[in-house]
């Protein structure tokens, strides 16, 4: 397997970079600050997807994050892994098929490199800082036994040795506390014994009171229907009562709007005309009376005029005779037109008279006399009210009343069927039965408050053996727990040696022989202690005898194989991050020349700031005059 490109977007100090791996010893050289460590967790973080490494490989201000990683498997077929960071987090990985699910790439994935998680990929594929020279200083049974707990755990925080002792010493601090958790336990239920029976007592008065209740609670809605019943006599009453007041109210305005003021004062009216026309009457007979008599006179006084006229004509005496005779007529015609009056006049009087009977001699200011007691009558009937008002308050009543039949027949209709009287004796009756009742109900919940103190502090001294007896379930199962625990790592422990150390032994031989050309082909681990002994003819020779330059060829021995064997056997690319930092230039070369047979049949990619490394494999050289991000 081997990595081909990666590029960066917007990864920490690069705005956009693309770097191409080779085969064999790549050089990944440049300065502090030029970006090593960035290419290398870049790495790490697109195989895993590690989310608590996403904030610090996101360029600040940046609009876009990712990283593009291109590689090749142990079968040639090339993928194309891409995870955006910003401003969305996916993932996409790409070969003849896209997928974009990230359960099935992280599958995916794991295939290819046996791991997905950071801490064994660190412990196999990658050699961190200066991570040579600790090898060097450490025992080489301590990096067996580091690995083991790798291969064991993922983690390196802890050997196999300490996990044990700290579950002996855990299970036996359990034992103790399962002592003094049983010491409560037993000191609690004595103390719960006086309380035997407290919880039936307080169930049954509990239960009593509940049954008064409901008792009462029936009561008082029949207590409530009973008195809306009598409210709803009450209504029904005042409503017939308040309609004959309205009755009479109209009665009375009906009586004052037939009041005939107009008809009396017609009547007052026409008798004063006629009183006048039959004074016009009376003038005109007098006149008519003195017009005849002189008329009479004239004429007596004509027969000698007229024996002269005989004569000779006197001319002005007949003048007189014929205006007294045409005044006359006059009088009479005026007569006989004031008498028809008069008649019409009485004729109209008579037919009022016929009208207003009742009323027959009375003045207008006595029918205004009339009126007026009528209205006090009113007034006194509407008590205060306008008529509208008390035609409203009786629409009012009716509707209300109409509401209580209904509330009452829904649940008691039988009360609508019986006397008011009868209404009343049962309300009484009621009233008696609520009284009892709320007496009893005050007696049960007195005797209730001292039986709920009781309970309350046997429920407190209940819920605390019930947290004693979950604490010494939950300590008998931490140590059933620790048990099985300390009982599964002392037999994996056993036999992850017994598959381990042959694998490693194995392993570790095959690259020793290729990288010493066959001086050195077998090592042995001795399963007690885990050390390391080297085959020499006729013996084994422990590693402590061995020279420096032939111990750094084991240590490269022992890492490459344990690189393969956590990573299932892959043939994963080693990284090497300022791992020989503190080297002297003997050791250096020495090294190189390892990484060198190394990389005959391993990508080897090493990230140094020693550019006399650069000349040993494939160049690549970082710059961070080009490449670091300015933030200003």
């Amino acid at each position: 397997m081997k990595f081909l490109t990666i590029t960066l977007k917007g990864v920490r100090n690069f705005e956009e970079k693309t770097i191409e791996f080779q085969d064999g010893l790549n050089i990944v050289c440049g300065p502090n600050e030029s970006g090593k460590t960035t290419i290398l967790d870049s790495l790490l973080f697109c195989i895993t997807g590690d989310p608590r490494e996403l904030n610090s490989l996101i360029q600040w201000k940046t609009e876009h994050s990712s990283i593009n990683v291109q590689y090749e498997t142990e079968t040639t077929q090339v993928y194309t892994l891409t995870r955006t960071l910003y401003p969305e987090q996916k993932a996409k990985l790409e070969n003849s098929v896209i997928m974009e699910d990230t359960d099935a790439i992280s599958t995916v994935l794991q295939e290819h490199f046996g791991s997905t998680n950071k801490m064994i990929l660190e412990n196999s594929s990658v050699v961190k800082h200066n991570e040579m020279e600790v090898l060097r200083k450490m025992d080489s049974k301590e990096i067996v036994k580091e690995q083991m707990q790798v291969a064991l755990s993922g983690s390196v925080e802890r050997s196999t040795e300490d996990v044990i002792r700290v579950l002996e010493r855990s299970i036996a601090d359990l034992d103790l506390s399962l002592r003094e958790v049983e010491y409560k336990r037993e000191d609690l239920e004595r103390r719960l014994n006086p309380y035997a029976g407290i919880d039936e007592e307080y169930s049954n008065l509990t239960n009593k009171i509940k049954v008064y209740q409901n008792d009462l609670k029936d009561y008082q809605e029949k207590y409530e229907a009973y008195t809306s019943r009598i409210l709803y006599g009450d209504l029904t009453r005042d409503i017939k009562e308040t309609c004959k007041r309205l009755e009479h109210i109209e009665d009375i305005e009906s009586y004052s709007a037939a009041i005939p003021f107009g008809e009396v004062a017609e009547i007052e009216t026409l008798q004063m005309e006629l009183k006048r026309k039959e004074e016009g009457i009376e003038s005109l007979i007098s006149l008519i009376k003195e017009r005849e008599k002189e008329l009479g006179k004239a004429r007596e006084g004509g027969f000698f005029t007229w024996v002269k006229s005989l004569f000779g004509k006197d001319v002005h005496a007949e003048k007189r005779i014929s205006t007294q005779e045409d005044l006359l007529k006059s009088y009479k015609e005026d007569q006989y037109k004031l008498e028809r009056e008069a008649e019409k006049i009485r004729a109209r009087i008579k037919e009022l008279n016929n009208q207003t009977s009742s009323y027959k001699g009375m003045r207008p200011e006595e029918l205004n006399h009339i009126k007026e007691r009528n209205q006090r009558k009113v007034e006194e009937l509407l008590q205060g009210l306008t008529k509208e008002e008390l035609v409203n308050s009786i629409y009012k009543k009716k509707d209300d009343a109409d509401k209580l039949r209904s509330a009452i027949f829904r649940k008691h209709p039988e009360l609508l069927e019986k006397e008011d009287q009868l209404i009343h004796h049962e309300k009484g009756n009621l009233e008696g039965k609520i009284g009892i009742l709320e007496k009893e109900i005050e007696d049960a919940q007195l005797m209730l408050e001292d039986v709920t103190k009781r309970k309350q502090e046997k429920d407190r001294i209940q819920e605390e053996l019930n947290r004693i007896n979950a604490q010494k379930e939950e300590l008998d199962t931490k140590k059933a727990v620790d048990q099985l625990v300390l009982d599964t790592i002392r037999s994996v422990y056993t036999d992850l040696k017994d598959l381990f150390i042959p694998q490693l032994e194995e392993k570790t031989g095959q690259i020793l022989q290729k990288i010493t050309r066959g001086k050195y082909n077998k090592i042995s681990i001795r399963r007690e202690d885990l050390a390391v002994f080297v085959e020499v003819p006729d013996r084994m020779l422990n590693v402590a005898l061995l020279s420096q330059g032939t111990k750094d060829q084991l240590y490269f021995s022992l890492r490459i194989a344990l690189s393969e064997l956590l990573s299932g056997g892959r043939n994963l690319p080693l990284l090497f991050d300022e791992s020989f930092y503190t080297s002297d230039e003997k050791r250096l070369r020495e090294t190189i020349a390892v990484l060198q047979e190394i990389a005959q049949t391993t990508q080897v990619i090493l990230f140094t700031h020693n550019e006399d490394f650069l000349e040993y494999g494939t160049p690549i050289i970082l710059t961070p005059e080009r490449e670091f991000h300015q933030l200003y």
